[in-house]
């Protein structure tokens, strides 16, 4: 009667404990998802001419084929294609931004320089 006593206590305490854990790794889910500032449906993606580079301030400026400036905030996660960092572009080339709007600030996701197509 003792071992059957003791072998539903263990039981007990096992399923308190995968309970523990499966509530930990739902909250730690949930945390990790909620946190991220961007997901695919919210990126947009513009294509132009750098205007301008304020490296010191982390931004771009952007001008689109439409003849629109776009002020982009560029963040430690941001990706960058064909550069290696916002200190290496310059007025004139062609890029492509993906971003997203967060509090009403344009945040880079990826920043994509575009080969300079000279003749």
């Amino acid at each position: 009667m003792g071992t059957i006593r003791q072998g539903k206590g263990q039981v007990a305490i096992l399923m308190t404990l995968v309970g523990c854990l499966l509530l930990f790794c739902a909250f730690f889910v949930s945390f990790e998802t909620s946190s991220l500032a961007v997901s695919v449906d919210e990126t947009l993606l513009i294509q132009g001419v750098v205007r301008r580079v304020l490296p010191g301030e982390n931004m771009i400026f952007v001008k689109v084929t439409r003849g629109e400036k776009i002020k982009i905030r560029v963040y430690r996660q941001t990706g960058f294609v064909g550069t290696v960092s916002l200190k290496e572009l310059e007025r004139g080339q062609w890029v492509k931004v993906w971003y997203s709007v967060v509090g009403g600030e344009n945040r880079a996701v990826k920043v994509e320089k575009l080969p300079d197509l000279g003749c």
